[in-house]
């Protein structure tokens, strides 16, 4: 039902004289009939359809076709600050290259202490992670003993030696240093490593094991002319063991 009006105006032509009672009455049962069903049945609104991110510009699109932006995105960038320093004040996302380390990312904001320390931490944060590690100065030291290790070589004769080019540091435990036997051993054997004439640690294969473990109590620092070597088995030679392979990983100084 339509609303009767008074008057004519933008509304369109009006009654031309007062309403009835009725029609009052009438015009307030339509209006309130047109709030009840927009409560009832409110229109949906327009929704976010998709977000479009180019480079650093932001548009988002909504359901009705319209759209907001572009809006420039904030940003962060790294920032390389050279070689890493003591006391000295870095800042999250700063790059410092540790030598014989590698490249590190500054995780908090921190002043660094008078050494560094990988495990550092601030609040319970790492304060550093580790982006690209140092390869440039590892040192290898390799060797393969075919047959049964030891066999052929005089007492107190080496099976291997190695004189040093560098200075190389070879670190407490050798834990990336590798060793395998292709036929494990009978019994457990044991050779000792030695700097020059002495005894620094040793190489060990448990019975029936193929992978040996290494004894090796401190960081070890080897000079340019160094004779770095193993020798014998201290038990004698096994009677199983094959074809010896070993890797010394160490860091050049």
């Amino acid at each position: 039902m339509a609303i009767i009006y008074r008057t004519a105006g933008t509304w369109g032509a009006g009654k031309g004289s007062n309403l009835t009672p009725a029609e009052v009455d009438n015009n307030f049962k339509t209006l309130d009939d047109a709030v009840k069903d927009l409560v009832d049945n409110p229109p949906t609104a327009a929704g976010i359809s998709n977000i479009e991110v180019i480079g650093t510009q932001m548009k988002i699109y909504l359901s009705n076709g319209d759209s907001y932006g572009p809006y420039t995105l904030p940003y962060l960038m790294f920032k390389s600050r050279g070689d890493w320093a003591a006391d000295t004040i870095y800042n999250m996302l700063d790059l410092v290259v540790v030598p014989q380390r590698g490249l590190y990312l500054i995780n908090v904001d921190h002043t660094s202490d008078a050494t560094f320390d990988p495990g550092k931490t601030v609040d319970g944060v790492p304060a550093y992670t580790l982006v690209f590690p140092e390869t440039a100065y590892i040192y290898d030291i390799s060797f393969f003993y075919p047959g049964k290790p030891g066999l052929g070589i005089a007492s107190a004769g080496y099976m291997f030696a190695h004189i040093l080019g560098r200075s190389v540091i070879l670190p407490s435990g050798l834990p990336d240093s590798l060793a395998r036997l292709r036929i494990a051993p009978a019994a457990d054997t044991s050779y000792p490593i030695y700097a020059n004439e002495i005894e620094i640690g040793s190489l060990n294969f448990a019975e029936g094991e193929q992978d040996g473990t290494f004894t090796f109590a401190a960081d070890v620092q080897l000079e340019v002319g160094d004779i770095f070597h193993i020798d014998l088995p201290t038990a004698g030679l096994d009677t199983d063991a094959r074809d010896l392979n070993v890797t010394f990983i160490g860091t050049r100084v």
